[in-house]
Order: C-alpha cells, then structure tokens, then sequence
C-alpha cells in the first residue's frame, strides 16, 4: 500500500509540474496548394489547367507586406522567400511550412503575367485557381528589389507576356523608400523584340514615401503625402511604350498647359519580358511591387500587326 501511495505521489507530481511548465515546442502548419488556370475553356479531361511549372509566389505574414519566414520541413531548412519557378517545378505546388495558421500570398504565372492573390489562407486551402480567361481586363503583381541593379542593365522580372497582349497602364507600389534620390526604370528586357528597358516607366523618383505611383496621371506634386504622385523634377515618368507629352510642358509652375497623350503597349511578339533598372547608386533597401494592368486579345493563328 506504501508503494502505491508512493508511486501515486510521484505521478501526481509529475502531473503538475507538467501542467506548470509544458514543454516548449513550435507548432508547424504545412501549406500545400494546387494550382490550376482557368482559360475559359475546359481541358480535354474537362476541368481547369493542373499548373505544374512557370509559377513564382510569395508568402507575407498575414495582413502585412513582410515577408514570412517559411521552411521546407519543421523548422530546420529554411525556404527561400519568394519561392521561385524552378523550385515551384520541383514541389509541382505550392508547398512549405509556417508557424502562424494564416498567410497572405501573390501566386504569378510567369507565362502571361497572370496573378491571383490569396489573402487569409490557411493549411486547410488546397486549391487556387488563376483567372487567364482572354478578353477581359486583368491585374498583374511581380515584386521588386533595387538592392543589385544600375542604370541601363535591366532585371528580368520572370513574366512573358503572351503575343497579343494590350498592356493599359503600370503602376508602382513603393513599400521601402530609398534614402537617396534613386530612379526607377520599368519596361521590355533590352534583349527582348521591341525592347526598351524604360519603355513603361522612366526615371520614376524612389525617395519618396511609401505610396501607389501612376505614371498617367497629368499632375505633378514634390510631396510624398499624396497617393498618386508624378516624378516632379523629371517632368513625368510615363515611358514611351504607353505615351509621351505631345504638346506643352508639364512642370510644377504650369501642370495645366501640358498635353499627356498614353497609348496601350501591343505585344506584337513572343518573348518580351517584363524587367526593371534602379539608378543613381546601389545597396538601396528600397522595393516594393509593379502593377501591370493587361488584356490578352484572342489571335487566329497569326501575328498581329501594327499599322499606322
């Protein structure tokens, strides 16, 4: 009887100080997500487009524009963040883990450019379907870093735009300003047909703060509080791929004498990539994202062409 009340005790002890202090441990979601695309049009099995390869995501802590801390396992290998083409090819999807139960993440499809965004997911999601349907309007997201580039040699962003595509606009999202008075270039790779690495936006001032930037805009303001704000000292950023000032000026003393003509870019041919170029000097920690707002005409097995 001794015995049991003795090894009653101990037990019981055990009990409570278990209760007192658990043992401390992180607790791992795994995140595995299908891709699909959906075109408008069934596949022959019937159903969307199982997107094994050419997709690009990145993962942010829910609600916030930081990117998460993502694994491969349980806390031991970390997981390169955002998670590129060629390691989504090998996983075939979505695939790490994370110790919060909610996160946001852009998934792109670099072959269009097209995006969807997946805000409050969970290990429960499964699937996510990107809308690729032509003739409609779409919004596109890549992100951006002007950590390594320099004026004149542009970054491939990783999106091929698809040959008749009609790009209506670009827009910048700046998250981290930069310190110093960096320029930010947007448009076709050099390398690319029609190439022109500013041809969408030029010279587009990064010490400002942290905003939305249309180029379009016909107005121009040096402060940084405004939500749409055009490069002031350079008159405005708007590449020549989408418009240019055809008549007048567009200065800080006179903004209504100015002319802002824009255009939309056709994608006349296959393989014109999306890149960009930083300039006035390196290291920055300024990033953020472009915005590409783009519809994907339907073609009848042809080229199209472009007519004066």
């Amino acid at each position: 009887m001794r015995r049991f009340l003795t090894a009653l005790m101990i037990i019981g002890m055990l009990l409570v100080g278990w209760l007192i202090a658990p043992p401390a441990h992180a607790v791992w979601y795994h995140y595995e997500i299908s891709i699909y695309s959906d075109t408008g049009f069934s596949t022959a099995a019937g159903g969307y487009t199982s997107l094994v390869s050419g997709v690009t995501y990145k993962v942010l802590a829910d609600d916030t524009n930081t990117a998460a801390t993502i694994y491969s396992d349980e806390g031991i290998t970390a997981k390169t963040n955002p998670i590129t083409t060629t390691v989504f090819a090998v996983d075939d999807k979505i695939d790490f883990y994370y110790d919060v139960a909610t996160a946001d993440i852009i998934i792109v499809d670099t072959a269009g450019g097209y995006t969807t965004y997946l805000d409050d997911a969970t290990p429960y999601t499964r699937t996510s379907i990107i809308d690729e349907k032509p003739g409609i309007l779409h919004h596109g997201c890549i992100w951006w870093a002007g950590t390594t580039t320099v004026d004149g040699t542009s970054t491939d962003t990783g999106i091929d735009f698809d040959i008749g595509t009609l790009i209506h606009n670009v827009m910048v999202e700046l998250i981290n300003p930069a310190s110093t008075s960096q320029l930010l270039c947007v448009g076709i790779e050099t390398g690319d047909t029609s190439g022109d690495h500013d041809g969408f936006i030029n010279d587009m001032i990064l010490s400002i703060d942290s905003c939305w930037i249309n180029p379009m805009r016909v107005g121009i303001s040096s402060a940084g509080t405004d939500d749409f704000i055009i490069n002031a000292t350079a008159g405005t950023p708007l590449g020549v791929l989408l418009g240019w000032i055809a008549e007048g000026t567009t200065s800080s003393a006179n903004i209504d004498t100015g002319l802002l003509v824009t255009w939309p870019y056709l994608v006349n041919s296959n393989g014109q990539s999306l890149g960009y170029s930083v300039s006035s000097g390196t290291g920055a920690t300024t990033d953020g994202y472009i915005h590409y707002f783009f519809t994907r005409m339907k073609w009848l097995d042809r080229s199209p062409q472009i007519y004066p």
